[in-house]
């Protein structure tokens, strides 16, 4: 579910808040009106009830006879009473009128020539009796109509503050909850030995973690300063800009690899995986420093290129190696006509006898002697190789014609002064076959080992030397 902005949340709980107090407003205009209908009603109770009191003491009034003590006193409490319906039907014009023109009435003296009869007096009095019930109905009808839409208010008011403070709880603990995730995620950003980027997709970052200034020993503010691809090696730009295009445009990078600059002018491997935000313009990426791993593979390749016993590379190395000589002869057969390649097979002869008579810890010796001799014998360019057992080979460059012939010699040469010079029960001895390798000729190392091979097997055919004790 998408998260609000602390700005929606805001407007909201405002136009919550506003809206309660109106709420609030219109409960207390609503309870207004009720306590004004209650008032109106007890008006038009008390007013009936002056009406009945003032209807007895017209009656008893015309018992009494004009000017006697007690007609006086009944007729004072009659005006006292009018006075009193006066204030409570005040705003009734109608109710007003009756009472003025009853007022007079009651004022003149009863016997008078002039004067109402208690009849007529009655008939008003009764007359504004029924007005007053009808009023006191009425009254009593917007009372109760007033006091249901107060108690509705009144509801709705407790409902919509119980909604706001629920939801306000509600907030508060997602704000709480998310300022904890947040400072966890900073702690995890700040802490990682990953190094963590959000890049923009104008080429520059825009937020680094300490990891980068651990790894390539820059400031943050110096790897912000300048584009990323001034960091990667200029062998590895291309692929990068390849990859950024990628992710800008959508996709993501897994396992990207390439080669950033450190302060100190050398250069660390980098693994990568990121992923694009299109809305924000920005790549979220986090990289790897895999420097230390891409040595240890080296030296991994490097040992598996080797032969454990000798040190000098094993069948697998010479044909990777080899196979690369032989490719940089081809490209450069035009410029360089005068080099020569020859591929040199040799067989340490006499092996098996050396380890019947003398244990197999003499035939590893002999076979590390062997390897000793052909490095003396040639160059550190020189592909130099144990290809199994008693074989070797090696695969080196000569400007002189007939180069593979000189370098047999000198081979046998080291070894004959190798027998002089060391004590040894036996007498070392190597049959070798040479190939001059063309470079215009099509054909796998594979093939020129073989054709090597038949030529040493010839010449220890020639020779058939053994070795003796």
């Amino acid at each position: 579910m998408r998260r609000f902005s602390q700005r929606t949340l805001a407007l909201a709980f405002a136009v919550a808040i506003a809206s309660l107090l109106s709420l609030a407003f219109y409960s207390y205009v609503t309870a207004q009106r009720s306590a004004q209908a209650a008032a109106d009603v007890l008006h038009a109770q008390e007013a009936l009830s002056e009406l009945n009191l003032l209807r007895a003491q017209v009656a008893d009034r015309g018992a009494l006879s004009p000017g006697t003590h007690g007609a006086i006193a009944a007729a004072d409490s009659t005006r006292a009473n009018l006075d009193t319906l006066r204030r409570l039907t005040t705003g009734d014009t109608l109710s007003t009128r009756a009472l003025s023109e009853l007022g007079q009435l009651i004022a003149q003296p009863f016997g008078a020539a002039d004067s109402a009869s208690p009849a007529e007096i009655r008939r008003r009095l009764d007359a504004l009796s029924d007005e007053q019930r009808s009023t006191l109905a009425a009254r009593t009808a917007r009372a109760a109509s007033a006091d249901e839409a107060a108690a509705d208010v009144r509801r709705i008011v407790f409902a919509a503050s119980l909604a706001l403070l629920l939801t306000s709880f509600w907030v508060i603990a997602g704000a709480l909850t998310r300022r904890r995730l947040e400072e966890q995620r900073e702690t995890f950003f700040q802490v990682s030995l990953d190094m963590l980027v959000f890049a923009g997709f104008d080429g520059y970052f825009k937020r680094l973690n300490p990891a980068w200034e651990r790894t390539l020993g820059y400031t943050i503010e110096e790897l912000m300063s300048k584009p990323q691809i001034e960091f990667v090696h200029p062998d590895d730009r291309e692929a990068t800009l390849r990859q950024a295009a990628i992710v800008a445009a959508g996709g993501t990078a897994v396992a990207f690899e390439n080669r950033y600059r450190c302060k100190d002018g050398t250069y660390k491997w980098l693994l990568w995986n990121s992923v694009p935000s299109r809305e924000h313009q920005t790549i979220y990426a986090v990289a790897r420093d895999l420097t230390e791993r891409k040595r240890t593979e080296a030296q991994l390749r490097e040992l598996s290129l080797r032969d454990d016993l000798t040190s000098l590379r094993n069948r697998r190395g010479f044909l990777l190696l080899a196979e690369q000589e032989l490719k940089l002869v081809r490209d450069r057969r035009r410029d360089t006509p005068d080099i020569h390649l020859w591929l040199i097979f040799a067989d340490l002869d006499g092996l098996k006898r050396i380890n019947d008579q003398f244990g197999h810890d003499a035939g590893s010796q002999a076979i590390v002697h062997t390897a000793n001799i052909l490095r003396t014998t040639f160059r550190d360019a020189d592909v130099i190789a144990r290809m199994g057992g008693d074989e070797f080979a090696v695969l080196a460059l000569s400007n002189e014609p007939d180069g593979g012939q000189i370098m047999v010699g000198r081979v046998k040469n080291v070894v004959q002064q190798f027998n002089v010079e060391q004590e040894l029960p036996y007498r070392l001895s190597l049959s070798l076959g040479v190939v001059k390798v063309d470079a215009n000729r099509t054909g796998s190392i594979e093939e020129l080992l073989k054709e090597a091979d038949r030529e040493m097997y010839v010449h220890k055919r020639s020779e058939r030397r053994d070795v003796s004790p």
